[in-house]
């Protein structure tokens, strides 16, 4: 990963359907100088372009190909095992990142020597079927960082309840952060480009 080590880094955990763009979306509006960078974007594009499909065919029947980024997203990660991580981020211009899909261990070691703050969100596995089909449980992707650990985690957030709640723990959380960091909440903003499509 390039860039300056004094980058404010959020890095986001949590499995398929627990909310992690959603929690991205609510800090990005109330720390407008950070920017959002899914690490997957890259494993999508890339397997758009060798499925000639367009990324609103594969957002809407991502069920369908779910497998299919896996092994991509393997197939790369066996060349090395940060490759998805440095297509996204190398020529990342921006100051600030939330990053709203990490995934796997080395991930994180990665986003650790960059001094990332990390926040987990945790949601059971019926509250999550309830918002969408969950595929690929038993993928490392699913299951490599433990959620649990807080060892791992500056923060943790339970996205059970409703949005507003899930807003009103996600204040919190940020505001933890820039206690940590005071520097944070003082950033200018920036203008930015659409925010993607949920992961």
């Amino acid at each position: 990963m390039k860039g300056n080590k004094n980058n404010m880094v959020i890095a986001i955990g949590g499995k398929q359907r627990s909310g992690k763009t959603t929690v991205a979306e609510l800090i990005q509006k109330m720390l407008p100088s950070h920017k959002i960078v899914h690490i997957g974007d890259a494993i999508k594009d890339q397997y758009c372009k060798n499925n000639l499909l367009t990324r609103h065919e594969l957002e809407e029947n991502k069920h369908l190909h779910r497998q299919g980024l896996i092994d991509l997203g393997n197939a790369g990660r066996l060349i090395d095992k940060n490759f998805w991580l440095n297509k996204v981020l190398k020529d990342e211009a921006y100051p600030d990142l939330i990053v709203p899909d990490l995934r796997l261990k080395h991930e994180h070691e990665e986003f650790k020597k960059h001094d990332a703050k990390f926040i987990a969100i945790l949601a059971n596995a019926d509250v999550r079927a309830l918002r969408g089909l969950l595929v690929c449980q038993d993928d490392p992707t699913e299951n490599d960082l433990n959620l649990s650990d807080s060892r791992l985690w500056h923060q943790r957030i339970a996205n059970i309840d409703s949005y507003e709640d899930l807003k009103r723990d996600t204040k919190k959380v940020v505001e933890c952060l820039i206690s940590l960091d005071p520097g944070m909440g003082n950033k200018p903003a920036i203008s930015l480009p659409p925010i993607g499509m949920r992961l």
